[in-house]
């Protein structure tokens, strides 16, 4: 439910967070007691923790990829929202996991570089050099970086269908598997509003940031008392972005006077850079959405 005195901007993020099922593992840790110390042994009991599935995220956003997202739009001269749609497509990702994951297929070892379906380096990619050791940022399994025309894009789910049937991590793999420096950036583009409506900055896109290791509430999975619920749970977790970045976000539509709009997408588009930055990637979509910043109209 998006709240009525949130700006644009804001709406827009919070549509954009994907909604995760998630799912339960036991893992056996150590725990001590007064008896077990004073035997000099470490008893372990079985853990109940929460993960969410790679496969489960582009399901997600499986009826966004298919219809778009829709996001209510607060218009000058409108009593009621305006419904504006927007496409989801891939525009980079990298995965890193734990422990050193390869594919059945020998095929992921195997760089591509196709210049019209974008550019993927997978587990073998000798000229990544990140700018942390491999030991913080852990074992590099898959990345890739869209350099396709927006318009000649496949929407989000698919195109993360399509890359699993060559690299199965990107389905299976589970957010306990990956390091915390797992990432995804989405991009969104309008394609129509309801009511149809034609004024400055309606033609807006975005790229999104999201991690792949959720932060778990304490309270999921628990009832009221704080007790864990047996049995299945159809729990979810959100995805929000950590950094953001528009491209002809112009007029009041996007940065409403006498809000703190202007200041939240300057700390998102700083978030991003410096994401990429400190990851040695450099993100075609960003260099684009950068280098036109100023065009068509005020920032």
């Amino acid at each position: 439910m998006i709240g009525r005195g949130k700006t644009n901007f804001e709406r827009f993020l919070e549509c954009s967070s994907p909604r995760v099922p998630i799912q339960y593992y036991t893992q056996r840790e150590g725990s001590s007691s007064s008896s077990s110390l004073a035997l000099g042994a470490i008893e372990e009991e079985e853990v109940r923790k929460p993960r969410i599935v790679l496969g489960d995220i582009w399901s997600a956003c499986a009826d966004w990829s298919a219809d778009g997202l829709q996001v209510p739009l607060s218009l000058e001269n409108f009593d009621s929202d305006v419904k504006h749609h927007y496409l989801p497509s891939l525009s980079a990702i990298q995965i890193f996991t734990i422990k050193p994951f390869s594919d059945d297929s020998r095929s992921s070892a195997i760089e591509i570089d196709a210049t019209e379906t974008g550019s993927a380096k997978p587990e073998s990619d000798s000229n990544f050099k990140p700018r942390f050791s491999d030991d913080h940022l852990g074992y590099l399994y898959f990345q890739y970086d869209e350099i396709t025309l927006p318009f000649k894009r496949t929407t989000l789910t698919f195109k993360m269908e399509d890359l699993a049937a060559q690299h199965t991590g990107l389905s299976s793999l589970t957010s306990s598997d990956l390091s915390p420096y797992s990432w995804i950036s989405i991009a969104w583009y309008p394609i129509y509003p309801i009511p149809s409506v034609r004024m400055n900055g309606i033609s807006a896109a975005f790229l999104t940031y999201h991690l792949l290791t959720p932060n778990f509430p304490e309270t999921i999975g628990k009832d009221d008392k704080g007790n864990e619920q047996g049995g299945s749970s159809t729990a979810e977790v959100l995805l929000p972005p950590f950094g953001a970045v528009t491209y002809k976000a112009f007029g009041d539509m996007w940065i409403m006077p006498g809000t703190s709009d202007y200041q939240k997408r300057e700390m998102h588009e700083e978030s991003a850079s410096s994401w990429l930055q400190t990851r040695g990637f450099s993100h075609s979509d960003f260099s684009f959405f950068m280098s036109h910043k100023f065009n068509g109209g005020p920032y």
